[in-house]
C-alpha cells in the first residue's frame, strides 16, 4: 500500500514508518518548513493546507501522528495553545485538504493519533472505547482532536482514532525519561502510587497499527493499551526488579504539582484503567500482556529485536 505519514520524525512515527516499510509498503513522509529531498518525502504546508503532489496521488492510507510533545514542557498558557494548535488545527488543515480533493485523490483510510487522556482521571472504573469522555485539559484536547476528523468520515473515508496509552520503549517517551533515574537508584512511586497506568510496548503498538491498517472493519476509537493495566506502585516495583535497583524514593504529590503544575495532576498523578476491547474483539493478540514481560522487552531486549 501507499501510506503517507505525518509526524514521522518522533519516537512513534519513526518506529511505525520503519515497521510498515519492512512489510513492503510504500511510505511517504510528510515534512514541514522545507522542500522534499527524495521521492519518499512530501512537503506539507499547515497554514495553506497543501501537500506536494508526491503525497497526494494514489494514497491508500494517511497516518497522522503530528503533534507537539505533550510532556516536554510545563503547561503554560502559551504551551497549551501550541499543544492544541499542533493537534486540532493541524488536523483540520489535513481534513480540509483531503475534503477538497476528488474521490480518487483521497485516502481510503485516515488513521489519526489520539490518546487515552480522553478518559480523564477515572479511578477504579474499567474503561473501553464505548466509555464517555472524562474531564480536564487532556480529555478536552483529545475530544477536539478526534472531532476534527469527522468531516472525512462523512465523506465515506474510514477514520480511526489511535488512543495511545503509555508506550514502553528504551528509545524515548515516558520510560526513556525514567530510566536514568531508576538506573541510579532514584526511582519511586509518583504521589500515592495507586493511580492506574495503561501501557503498551512499542513492539505491540507497531503491530497493532499495522493490524488496523490492514483490517478495514476497524474504525472509530481504538485503545492501544495492553490487556492488563497496573498501578503505579506495581510499575515501580517491576521496573526496579528488572533493573535490580531500589525504588524507595517517592515523588511527593505536592512537589510534583509545584514543579510541573497541571501537567503533574493530569499526566502523573491521575490514572485510568483502559482496556483494548476493540483490538481484542477483532482478534488482535499481544506479545506482551503483563508488565514484567513488557518491561523486559523494553529495557533489555529492544535493541536486539526488530518489530514484526
Amino acid at each position: 500500500m501507499k501510506i503517507v505519514i505525518s509526524g514521522s520524525g518522533g519516537l512513534l512515527g519513526t518506529a511505525i514508518a520503519e515497521g510498515l516499510r519492512e512489510r513492503d509498503n510504500d511510505i511517504i513522509q510528510l515534512v514541514r518548513n522545507r522542500p522534499p529531498v527524495s521521492a519518499t518525502e512530501a512537503t506539507w504546508d499547515v497554514v495553506s493546507g497543501t501537500i506536494t503532489e508526491t503525497g497526494t496521488s494514489n494514497i491508500d492510507t494517511m497516518i497522522h501522528l503530528a503533534g507537539a510533545n505533550i510532556g516536554e514542557k510545563r503547561w503554560t498558557p502559551e504551551r497549551i495553545t501550541i499543544l492544541r494548535d499542533s493537534r486540532v488545527k493541524a488536523t483540520e488543515s489535513l481534513v480540509r485538504f483531503f475534503s477538497k480533493r476528488s474521490e480518487k485523490e483521497r485516502p481510503s483510510s485516515f488513521i489519526c493519533a489520539s490518546a487515552i487522556g480522553y478518559y480523564g482521571n477515572r479511578g477504579e472504573e474499567r474503561l473501553d472505547e464505548s466509555s464517555s469522555q472524562g474531564a480536564g485539559f487532556l480529555a478536552e484536547l483529545t475530544a477536539d482532536w478526534e472531532r476534527a476528523c469527522h468531516p472525512l468520515a462523512d465523506l465515506g473515508i474510514r477514520v480511526v482514532h489511535l488512543r495511545f496509552g503509555i508506550v514502553l520503549s528504551e528509545r524515548g517517551g515516558a520510560l526513556g525519561k525514567m530510566l536514568p533515574l531508576y538506573r541510579a537508584g532514584l526511582g519511586g512511586v509518583l504521589g500515592n502510587g495507586w493511580q492506574f497506568m495503561s501501557w503498551i510496548t512499542l513492539e505491540d503498538l507497531i503491530r497493532a497499527v499495522y493490524f488496523i491498517v490492514e483490517n478495514e472493519t476497524v474504525s472509530g476509537p481504538v485503545n492501544l493499551t495492553a490487556p492488563n493495566p497496573i498501578r503505579n506502585r506495581e510499575f515501580t516495583r517491576s521496573l526496579g526488579h528488572i533493573l535490580n535497583r531500589p525504588t524507595i524514593l517517592p515523588a511527593p504529590e505536592l512537589a510534583l504539582k509545584f514543579i510541573l503544575g497541571q501537567m503533574a495532576e493530569e499526566m502523573l498523578l491521575s490514572g485510568a484503567y483502559v482496556e483494548p476491547k476493540r483490538l481484542l474483539d477483532e482478534g488482535f493478540t499481544f506479545n506482551h500482556n503483563y508488565i514484567l514481560d513488557g518491561l523486559r522487552w523494553a529495557v533489555r531486549d529492544e535493541r536486539n529485536q526488530r518489530s514484526r
